[in-house]
């Protein structure tokens, strides 16, 4: 993933940056404004661009009913094998997530 500054960064150092992170999507090119377009899942919005991957955008964002910070990280559309393979990428990276944290998001304490 990079950073802001388009530095090599893992999301959890990305997300410490947060404050000083790009806002919304006015900093994306067009050329990923047709890639990933203006998704966001349902009851979330976005604040600020933290990183840019190989497959994907991670957003600081919030979960509107609570206020509560999340991370969002947001493919390209589906429109072709590489995106069905991010797609299985990411399974994996949700199934780790769900050895790792509970689900509020907390760290397990027997992973």
């Amino acid at each position: 993933m990079l950073n802001t500054q388009g530095r090599r960064t893992s999301a959890v150092e990305a997300s410490k940056e947060y404050p000083k992170a790009v806002h919304t999507e006015s900093k994306l090119t067009e050329e990923e404004n047709k890639i990933y377009g203006n998704r966001i899942p349902h009851g979330f919005s976005k604040v600020s661009l933290l990183g840019k991957g190989g497959c994907a955008l991670v957003w600081l964002g919030n979960k509107c009913e609570t206020g509560k910070k999340v991370a969002i990280k947001q493919f390209a559309k589906l429109n072709g094998f590489k995106s069905q393979s991010d797609v299985e990428s990411f399974n994996v990276e949700i199934e780790i997530g769900r050895l790792l944290f509970k689900e509020d998001g907390s760290p397990r304490d027997d992973p």
